[in-house]
């Protein structure tokens, strides 16, 4: 949401600029959010460069722009993300498209014509002959589905109409307009009756469930997978596993973020910890910090490794935060306090006012 609609928010503003106090202003409304949400973003960045996000995500797209005859009018489904009968609907709807027609021919304010205009450039991006535009600019391949840029239409028709019904109001009576309105609201709610309730169920078989592989990740596609997993071995029964030497292990203690074993090695010995590798994952042999097995090993699968010598030791397993993620902590934390005290030094004056 934010990739898509600050761009949107920021460009606006800008249209609608006239003084240089305005831009300043500006500049400090959306560069203190982004470093109040520094914790997030910073720390997502760095971490996308480890996960498959982008072997799966950015192939997407191409499959998935709506005909034009679908933007146009396609009925309600229970298909996928296709185009044809009995697929999902990807239609912009009739009263929209009315209202931008009406917007092309009376709109000519400059607020109004931003919107004008951003639903043009956001109708092209939806159709197929935008493909070369997509390949260019990568970040937008994140939304995966072109169609996704409806909720844009839904905006920008909305401001459309309200400018619309603002022109309308100068040139009729009160009530003439408030009737107009009402034509313009039940025709929202006729053209989109259908999709007020479930027109049929649909039961999946079984097999359906039994063939899409959910094992260690919540989607389908597995894009937050680290790239150095290229085997699915964190769901088998055991939480560890000695593949080399000989000794035995206790698990004394597991959490989210910790781990803790008590190893009695008879001689050098390896031991795989059934957890995903992820830069943090740090390894402490009687306290002090171990470096663990290359992840990229075929024989750690992408879980976490540890290399013990002969005896009696105490192996602890600690999710820690990266530096910069402690970075990114800060600056949220440093910016979220200078909002807040400029909030209360503002309401002072206000009151003193």
């Amino acid at each position: 949401t934010a990739l898509l609609y600050l761009p949107i928010v920021f460009i606006y503003a800008l249209f609608l600029a006239k003084k240089v106090n305005y831009l300043k202003f500006l500049f400090l409304s959306f560069i203190s959010p982004i470093f109040i949400t520094c914790f997030f973003f910073l720390s997502a960045f760095y971490a996308k460069q480890f996960i498959t996000i982008d072997q799966t995500f950015l192939l997407y797209y191409p499959k998935h722009f709506p005909e034009l005859k679908n933007l146009i009018y396609s009925p309600w489904g229970y298909g996928g993300s296709n185009t044809g009968p009995g697929q999902m609907s990807f239609q912009i709807g009739i009263m929209h498209l009315l209202i931008l027609v009406a917007a092309i021919i009376f709109v000519r304010k400059k607020p109004a014509l931003f919107f004008l205009i951003l639903s043009a450039v956001t109708f092209f991006m939806m159709v197929d002959v935008s493909k070369p535009v997509w390949d260019i600019f990568i970040p937008i391949q994140y939304l995966q589905f072109p169609w996704r840029l409806l909720s844009i239409m839904a905006l920008t028709t909305s401001f459309l109409t309200a400018t619309l019904l603002t022109i309308l109001f100068k040139f009729i009576p009160k009530k003439a307009g408030i009737f107009i309105s009402m034509i313009i609201i039940l025709g929202l709610l006729f053209f989109n009756r259908n999709h007020w309730r479930a027109n049929e169920y649909y039961e999946l078989p079984d097999y359906w469930f039994k063939d899409v592989p959910y094992h260690s990740t919540t989607t389908v596609d597995g894009e937050h997978t680290p790239k150095w997993q290229l085997e699915d071995r964190s769901q088998e029964t055991s939480r560890f596993e000695l593949i080399s030497g000989d000794g035995s292990v206790k698990n004394t203690l597991w959490k989210t973020n910790y781990h803790v074993f008590e190893i009695n090695a008879k001689s050098e010995s390896e031991m795989l910890d059934r957890t995903v590798y992820f830069p943090g994952w740090t390894i402490f042999l009687d306290g002090t910090e171990l470096d663990r097995i290359d992840q990229n090993d075929p024989k750690t699968h992408g879980l976490i490794g540890v290399r013990i010598p002969p005896g009696e030791h105490l192996v602890e397993i600690k999710l820690m935060e990266p530096l910069l993620n402690k970075i990114a902590d800060s600056i949220s934390l440093v910016t979220l306090a200078l909002a807040i005290l400029l909030l209360i030094k503002t309401s002072i004056k206000i009151k003193k006012i």
